[in-house]
């Protein structure tokens, strides 16, 4: 039987990027996902994860899908979903049972019971939960149960991360897409769904850092013993204690501001010539740009434009670094190290950067176990819309029309014959 093609949808900071594919059987007849088609486009509809122009969302979608489809030749007409942006929060929360029975021994019922228990927090009404993410169990204060299901005990406790989201942000996003006669059958925090597709079981056990860095937004998500611990969109602290999404689009900002040419023109000029710090210029060289909204031509030295980066850039990280150093997770990433990803992951000589700031290994993280075009599975912009699609299939319960999906909190349910409880 042929797989059927399945389409993900990557709204992110200031551009929508899609991806089409279909899982297949490899050589070693083990399935793996094969990308057949891939699209983006730039909008003013979309501002830091965040639909503003509903209408200049759908006519993006539109395009891309048009141009999915003629890559296909055949129609698409349902998409997974990854989401960003401030409107996604995320916490930590525990949850506890007592075992009052003479027996003691713990039932699927009683692991149901405190994985309800710890799911259970205050929310605004305008907020609900989009995941949560079993961390661990413990028996009578004994951490590390993979699975209490049948051990003795009187108190049996977990952790579990919580990520909610704002309803009427979803909302729009969700009748965007539908407006382009798509329909959402999955919705995903996106760096959830990157993570996992581009850190390896050895490194998300030994405890690692994946960060996103998108134009208008960087996320982060950091493992511990396999599982996600914190997760979050960094934001800048403005006076009057005003937060802001912060990414890789102050460079291009920079960038135009010191040089005073055109925003596209500091796009071009960031990804041609651009790097992450000066140390990384063999030669000096001297490049060509436009002036303003005129065709006069202006030079510079590589080393200049390689100084207003690396200045932005190490702002961003040091904000990085402090938001990890006020969760309590900075040494928890030491082991497996970081993981650089997102269309900004593009900047030459970022991951060297990065490695620089925090005094831990980095590396590029691209999609695991994909086949395709190079110049598709091997561009970071393409790597969450990728991996939504590798998610989707390793947590084949997403729920029609809105976002539910199995997690590892899901699998484990599932694992303890539980999966038909929630």
């Amino acid at each position: 039987m042929r797989e059927e093609i399945i389409l993900g949808l990557d709204l992110g900071s200031s551009q929508i990027t899609a991806v089409a594919g279909q899982w297949k059987e490899s050589e070693k007849s083990e399935r793996v996902l094969e990308i057949l088609a891939a699209a983006r486009q730039s909008t003013k509809g979309i501002r830091g994860g965040v639909v503003v122009d509903i209408r200049e969302t759908r006519q993006a979608i539109e395009l891309i899908i048009r141009d999915i489809e003629k890559q296909l030749e055949t129609g698409v007409r349902t998409t997974y979903l990854a989401l960003r942006g401030q409107h996604i929060q995320s916490q930590n929360n525990h949850g506890t049972l007592s075992i009052n029975r003479s027996d003691r021994e713990i039932t699927e019922d009683d692991v149901k019971n405190v994985i309800e228990n710890a799911k259970s927090v205050r929310l605004p009404h305008e907020r609900e939960i989009l995941h949560s993410f079993v961390q661990d169990f413990s028996v009578d204060h004994q951490s590390g149960v993979a699975n209490p299901v049948g051990m003795d005990g009187t108190y049996l406790d977990t952790d579990v991360h919580i990520i909610t989201v704002s309803t009427p942000q979803l909302n729009n996003i969700i009748k965007s897409i539908n407006s382009a006669n798509l329909d959402v059958v999955g919705s995903v925090y996106g760096i959830i769904a990157l993570a996992e597709s581009v850190a390896t079981p050895e490194e998300k056990d030994m405890g690692c850092l994946v960060i996103d860095f998108g134009g208008a937004t960087t996320g982060v998500v950091v493992f511990v013993n396999g599982s996600i611990r914190y997760s979050r969109e960094i934001e800048l602290e403005e006076p009057g204690n005003q937060r802001i999404s912060v990414g890789m689009d102050l460079i291009t900002r920079d960038i135009l501001s010191h040089f005073r040419m055109l925003s596209d023109n500091a796009v071009r000029v960031k990804e041609k010539y651009g790097v992450a710090m000066p140390s990384l210029i063999e030669k000096d060289e001297v490049f060509e740009y436009n002036s303003g909204n005129t065709s006069t031509k202006k030079k510079a030295h590589l080393s200049e434009l390689a100084e207003v980066i690396a200045f932005r850039l190490d702002m961003l990280l040091d904000i990085i670094i402090r938001d990890l150093k006020r969760s309590g997770y900075w040494k928890n990433v030491e082991s497996g190290g970081i993981i650089v990803c997102g269309g900004g992951a593009k900047l030459v000589g970022i991951s060297e950067a990065v490695e620089k700031a925090f005094n831990v290994t980095a590396r590029l993280g691209l999609p695991l176990n994909v086949l395709g075009a190079e110049e598709i599975i091997k561009d970071p912009t393409y790597a969450t819309a990728i991996g939504l699609l590798q998610y989707q299939k390793s947590d084949e319960e997403f729920f029609l029309g809105r976002h539910r999906r199995r997690s590892f909190f899901g699998r484990l349910l599932g694992r303890l014959g539980l999966e038909d409880m929630f």
